[in-house]
């Protein structure tokens, strides 16, 4: 049923089951295909992505069996049931509601129809529009149902409840994305609920790096941007979403990750974004594609700043460790000359001298020496000792 967004059931029955259980789709399609890129195998791993909690076993056309097992037995929280924000609901909408109400006057339909609006409102949003509050809703015209609706939007709301929202655990998002692409580093970030036009909505990002993505991804290769609308994923119609603008507007050059100008990361990155919402603002009937509201751009933006500033502090440390190992290699190297020449200044024995110099660049002496923190001259004179 398309107007109440409920399915119409035509036989309903329990029968207990002993055997293994769950569901199984068995359907027959004309089409080409095919098992990489825009695939039901990539759907079917991304679906698995944003629900850890399930378990897939898909049989491809050729007998290959993919499973993908749970990460969790542990379900999100059950979303509550809320109704409609006035800010939220368009005008032709508006007047499906009030043909389909079974409230009698039109204050006690925006009562007991939407959110947030009690009988003060309710009454002032009548004497707006100049409608009489006793009025019948099967009396309205077109004229005052649009007086009504935008009465409606004029009024100071409250902003919607949000415990409507289901987001995942940032654990569980972060375990999904290891294990699927094996990565040595991974974050992920929800931000608090938020509100555009009387819809909440909540922002979801994960970020995975490096390990075996960089089999999967050259250092000049886009990202992989994985795109969700509660928790589905959204294969086509990349370069129409808010979600890759989103990325595409935060310079991930601050976080150490290249990117070509006005475009998506390069290198070995995958970016996990999955928007959550009573209603997704779809620009089409396909619903591969979400709309650009400034409040959502924003959360995403943000919640990708967050995660990239974390991806960030990570990569300074590798950076800076992989400069340490290179600088003590170095010293390494010259060991064995510098204590062959010590040893012929000072007089000493040069296997000694060399075995001390070695001991003095395990503990990190050299970094000392190199950052003139200590003269030469006093690692010399811990090798005299």
């Amino acid at each position: 049923d398309v107007l109440k967004n409920e399915p119409k059931i035509f036989s309903q029955n329990v029968r207990d089951v002993n055997d293994k259980h769950g569901l199984i789709v068995d359907l027959v399609v004309e089409g080409r295909y095919i098992e990489k890129g825009q695939s039901i195998p990539t759907y079917l791993k991304y679906i698995w992505l944003a629900n850890p909690y399930v378990e897939i076993i898909y049989e491809d056309p050729y007998g290959n069996v993919m499973k993908l097992e749970r990460i969790t037995k542990e379900l999100p929280p059950l979303p509550k049931e809320i109704k409609p924000h006035p800010y939220g609901v368009e005008l032709g909408r508006f007047k499906r509601m009030i043909q389909l109400s079974k409230e009698k006057t039109v204050v006690n339909f925006l009562i007991k129809e939407f959110s947030r609006v009690g009988k003060n409102n309710a009454i002032k949003a009548c004497k707006l529009a100049r409608i009489d509050i006793n009025k019948k809703t099967n009396e309205l015209n077109d004229k005052e149902i649009e007086k009504l609706h935008k009465a409606l939007q004029s009024l100071k709301l409250k902003s919607p409840p949000t415990d409507c929202l289901s987001p995942l655990k940032n654990e569980f998002i972060e375990e999904s994305l290891k294990k699927e692409f094996n990565a040595e580093f991974v974050v992920a970030i929800t931000r608090k609920p938020s509100v555009y036009r009387g819809n909440p909505f909540q922002v979801q990002v994960g970020i995975a790096y490096g390990g075996n993505l960089f089999n999967l991804i050259g250092n000049e290769e886009q990202c992989i941007l994985i795109r969700f609308a509660n928790h589905t994923p959204l294969l086509y119609n990349q370069h129409d979403c808010v979600i890759t603008r989103a990325v595409e507007e935060v310079d991930w050059r601050n976080y150490k990750i290249n990117q070509q100008k006005n475009g998506l990361p390069t290198g070995p990155i995958v970016i996990f974004v999955d928007l959550i919402s009573v209603w997704i603002p779809y620009k089409s009937e396909g619903k591969q594609a979400i709309a650009e509201y400034p409040e959502i751009l924003k959360e995403i933006k943000l919640a990708l700043q967050e995660a990239g500033r974390k991806l960030g502090l990570y990569l300074g440390k590798k950076i800076r460790l992989q400069e340490a190992r290179q600088r003590r290699n170095v010293f390494e190297a010259y060991s064995k000359v510098f204590s062959e020449y010590l040893s012929s200044i000072i007089k000493k024995d040069e296997k000694m001298i060399f075995e001390k110099v070695i001991k003095l660049i395990e503990q990190g002496k050299y970094k000392e020496v190199e950052e003139k923190k200590e003269e030469v001259k006093t690692i010399v004179e811990e090798i005299e000792i």
